[in-house]
């Protein structure tokens, strides 16, 4: 693994390519760009992979890298290293995964023969809060355990079948449940794994939704954007409290595809993407929706081809307010045994007690 890192440097650093940011700076949103022609050129004229790199408090825009010749390949997912020091990107067309430092330097961290397999969209990496890091591929699921750089396989179509193939979302929930988002003969759905192949199914969507990204929260909601494939029907952000399939709500809908979303280091906001590159704020306690780019390089970007990641607040805590404790659902039976134990209560406190 090492000598093909220390030649994907060589090679980068040969290319030209100029270097970006001195360091990542907390709560900068990052946008990776699809090549606008599939990476097969010419690059004088069409340009290759992009990462974009957003300051939300100003809405300014800077390039952080482009990637030609060969390290183009067809760039979607992001997502940044629980410390905040290294931003990961997949490239499906090369079934890779690149990752890159503060100053845009990029290394080839995993490929095919690592066992991932043509990781597909803007969401298929996530981390859990073990530092395990999961990669959402098209008929499997791996998980690299935390300091370790060999793959297991979590969940695949032949053992677990729900799971289908396809493009796959992916997000972990704070007690550990992986959530996979599947496209599955046009109708979405979304699994729900306790447990290497132990997969359920937690929510189905009518024929032609697709279920576009996952995230969740410290407090394990998941939060699901979904597109309709529908010129007409609104493309939705939906949350799910604490896990809960029942617990369905709608965060804010879009009149475009919404390609994925991401939560800033607070917790408090949901930025959102739409087709051409549009960046939006998504309050999550009253869903107000506030647009933050009107559209990234001249509105140019792919339907499946913008992935988005936020730069981490690295030490706890993140400044959000704790979960409140969950206070159970009493059943019929519970509320009269509470019912009894509270008349049997007041019956003993109202005797006298006689020596």
């Amino acid at each position: 693994m090492s000598y093909r890192n220390i030649l994907s440097v060589v090679v980068f650093l040969l290319s030209g390519m100029e270097s970006a940011r001195a360091e990542f700076i907390p709560g900068h949103i990052f946008v990776s760009d699809f090549a606008n022609k599939h990476c097969s050129g010419p690059f004088e004229i069409e340009p290759g992979d992009r990462i974009w790199e957003i300051d939300p408090a100003t809405g300014e825009v800077s390039l952080f890298v482009e990637l030609r010749d060969e390290w183009c390949g067809g760039i979607e997912a992001l997502i940044f290293t629980p410390d905040g020091t290294k931003l990961r990107a997949a490239q499906r067309l090369r079934n890779r995964i690149l990752e890159f430092d503060s100053e845009a330097n990029p290394t080839i961290l995993y490929d095919g023969s690592d066992g991932i397999a043509i990781p597909i969209g803007g969401n298929a990496m996530a981390y859990d809060k073990e530092g395990n890091f999961f990669v959402s591929g098209f008929d499997r699921i791996v998980r690299f355990p935390a300091g370790s750089d060999i793959s297991e396989i979590y969940a695949d179509r032949v053992t677990d079948p729900l799971i289908a193939t396809g493009a796959g979302a992916i997000a972990v929930d704070a007690s550990g449940d992986v959530y996979i988002g599947r496209d599955t003969l046009g109708s979405g759905r979304i699994v729900r794994f306790q447990g290497p192949h132990n997969g359920s199914l937690f929510e189905t969507f009518p024929q032609g939704v697709v279920v576009r990204s996952l995230i969740s929260d410290s407090c394990g909601h998941l939060f699901a954007a979904l597109d309709p494939f529908s010129t007409t029907d609104p493309r939705q952000l939906l949350r799910y409290i604490a896990g809960d399939s029942n617990s369905e709500e709608l965060l804010a809908e879009f009149l475009s595809v919404l390609v994925f979303a991401a939560l800033d280091p607070s917790e408090s906001v949901v930025y959102a993407i739409e087709y051409g590159g549009r960046v939006y704020q998504v309050s999550i306690d009253d869903g107000v929706v506030t647009p933050i780019i009107v559209g990234i390089n001249g509105g140019r970007g792919l339907v499946e081809g913008i992935g988005i990641a936020v730069v981490p607040v690295p030490d706890p805590p993140y400044g959000f307010t704790p979960c409140p404790p969950s206070i159970p659902t009493m059943n019929a039976w519970g509320m009269a045994i509470l019912a009894i134990v509270l008349l049997i209560g007041g019956k003993l406190r109202g005797r006298c007690v006689r020596d």
